[in-house]
């Protein structure tokens, strides 16, 4: 990875269980004292690993574009687009040397984190999704929502992609926006993208080999 000379490490979303890839973790920390790290998702619980935090399979995984999150260090909620199972513990994570900085508000579980040293952190839900990905996201696993519950046939499944996918094309439209209780800050490009901007902006130019 090195040899490439990048100026920063993006860790991106993937499914699963983030424990049985330790070689990546592995790898991870290796690095950390090395480039600026960011993470989503699947990232987000890998660096939390690299970092000596734990994590756990949620009861109920986090799915949908209605996940209120709280930035504690602004003290602004947001909301936001996810779709995992698992999760960083919040025991822990002083030791391992990172700092909570976003809470999930329907569970208080880890959303975000920063290392306390070293220009690294990471948030669980997915600031790079918009409407449409998440209705082609749905599309994919129709037959698993379905089965797990969250639709009560294939045909409801059907209708909310099809509503994510005509908000997508038309934003000025309230009356989906609240029937799919989507908020204003998931449709504004400048808000979803934020934490992705703050980790170029803030940590990979300031570090950039001239």
């Amino acid at each position: 990875i090195l040899d490439f000379q990048p100026d920063g490490l993006f860790l991106s979303n993937g499914p699963g269980d983030p424990a049985p890839v330790k070689y990546v973790a592995d790898t991870v920390r290796e690095l950390l004292p090395k480039l600026p790290v960011f993470g989503i998702c699947l990232g987000h619980q890998i660096l939390g690993l690299a970092c000596g935090a734990t994590t756990f399979k949620l009861k109920f995984g986090h799915r949908g574009g209605n996940q209120p999150v709280k930035d504690l260090l602004t003290g602004k909620v947001e909301i936001t687009s996810q779709n995992h199972g698992f999760a960083v513990s919040q025991r822990g994570l002083g030791e391992a040397g990172l700092e909570l900085t976003h809470v999930n508000l329907n569970d208080d579980t880890v959303e975000g984190f920063r290392h306390k040293e070293l220009p690294a952190f990471a948030v669980q839900y997915h600031p790079e999704y918009d409407l449409h990905e998440l209705a082609r996201l749905t599309f994919c696993r129709i037959e698993k929502l379905v089965k797990l519950g969250f639709f009560a046939d294939a045909d409801a499944a059907l209708d909310y992609v099809n509503k994510l996918e005509t908000l997508h094309a038309d934003p000025s439209r309230q009356d989906l926006a609240w029937q799919l209780g989507v908020d204003a800050d998931v449709m504004n490009e400048d808000v979803r993208l934020v934490e992705v901007r703050n980790w170029i902006d803030r940590l990979v130019l300031p570090n950039m080999r001239s």
